[in-house]
């Protein structure tokens, strides 16, 4: 059994226009900025790029549970295992950084306390 996805090309292109609108207001006032660039936030609230991805997030998350219900099975096990990938699905990336965090402030105390 293979499993075939097919990525819907106009989420991405929305994920990209929030991508880019949240780029364009944490750059504000963090680096020198032309004026025409500071003054576009008079007109335009960059921050909706935010909205969007929650957006995009919930029609996913709808979408994804929607098809584990219609392949069969309990609505309730379609909540467990939407929520165990879920919350299973960033463990690897903590375990990586808390183990990198824990080894660099080890590294960094260790080098002050005998200097």
């Amino acid at each position: 059994m293979t499993l075939v996805t097919k990525k819907n090309m106009d989420i991405q292109a929305l994920r990209a226009i929030a991508i880019i609108m949240v780029i364009l207001q944490h750059y504000r006032n963090r680096l020198p900025s032309p004026e025409w660039y500071t003054q576009s936030f008079n007109y335009v609230s960059y921050w909706t790029g935010v909205d969007i991805s929650l957006a995009i997030s919930g029609y996913l998350m709808c979408k994804t549970l929607s098809r584990d219900i219609n392949k069969g099975g309990s609505t309730t096990d379609a909540f467990i295992g939407f929520f165990k990938r879920r919350l299973f699905r960033p463990f690897p990336c903590l375990l990586l950084w808390g183990v990198l965090s824990i080894i660099l402030s080890l590294f960094f105390q260790s080098v002050w306390v005998f200097q």
